[in-house]
């Protein structure tokens, strides 16, 4: 059954995702300093802008993205090693993949490993709406392979006789200071632009819920106007009348305004 598993498809679709960050965030004029050092061997000298890297595998692209992981952390175009590690991650995985030994077996722990950290690194990086349809399709495809490794490794696990128990078993309350660490609470953690749009389309159904007798295409949040609120940081209400035409304004029902704190609370987590 593993051998079902498409990891052609996985490694064009992370190709296209990386190489359009990569093209599009790299300065264009400084090939000895952000290339030439990471690119393979057999395609040094050759590769002298960012966008030539379109037309590459990935192994180029990994290693240009992980050699440039300090000037990406200086742009703040990531703020910490998260990328950095499931690319290293990646890395192996696409080595793992080259160099295939017949009858190899591999963990499924690694498995589960290498396929999540596909998925977080493809919807991690800050990619262009370009490539946002080759994101979700990725996602999509690898959270099926997830599913379908969890499965096995269940299964693997009843068949070995073991049970599997989680319990409770302490009845001593933890001692747990009241400091916060506010970089890592929920409302700070940042969003991608899938993911932004995924909580919007979801606060969306709660507001239709909530309003019960309102048509859905008078929600303030319909998907028609899901993209422009994602590329225009639509945070508030007089955002949204300088943003949106007139005829949006007056087809959407105002009782939803009072959302507008529940909106600005994701789109500022881009």
């Amino acid at each position: 059954m593993i051998e079902q598993i498409d990891d052609q498809k996985i490694i064009l679709g992370l190709t296209r995702i990386i190489s359009d960050f990569l093209s599009l965030h790299l300065p264009k004029n400084e090939p000895d300093r952000f290339l030439e050092p990471y690119v393979p061997y057999n395609l040094k000298g050759k590769i002298r802008h960012p966008s030539d890297l379109l037309n590459e595998d990935l192994y180029c692209s990994l290693r240009v993205l992980i050699g440039n992981d300090r000037y990406f952390r200086e742009r703040q175009l990531y703020v910490d090693g998260t990328i950095h590690s499931c690319a290293r991650i990646v890395l192996n995985y696409r080595n793992r993949l080259a160099h295939k030994r017949l009858n190899e077996e591999i963990l499924l722990e690694q498995m589960q490993l290498e396929y999540v950290s596909i998925s977080r690194l493809a919807s991690l990086l800050p990619t262009s709406n370009a490539v946002q349809q080759f994101v979700e399709e990725l996602k999509t495809y690898v959270g099926s392979i997830l599913l379908f490794v969890a499965k096995e490794h269940f299964n693997t696990e009843i068949a070995n006789g073991k049970i599997i128990e989680l319990k409770l078993r302490s009845t001593n309350r933890l001692t747990i200071d009241d400091n916060i660490d506010e970089e890592f609470t929920a409302n700070n953690v940042r969003l991608t632009i899938s993911e932004c749009k995924s909580q919007l389309r979801r606060l969306r159904d709660e507001i239709q819920k909530e309003i019960s007798d309102m048509p859905k295409f008078r929600n303030i949040l319909r998907e028609s106007l899901i993209d422009t609120y994602v590329d225009q940081r639509v945070s508030s209400l007089e955002n949204f009348r300088n943003v949106f035409p007139e005829r949006e304004y007056a087809k959407t029902d105002e009782r939803q305004f009072v959302h507008f704190d529940k909106i600005a609370d994701i789109i500022n987590r881009l």
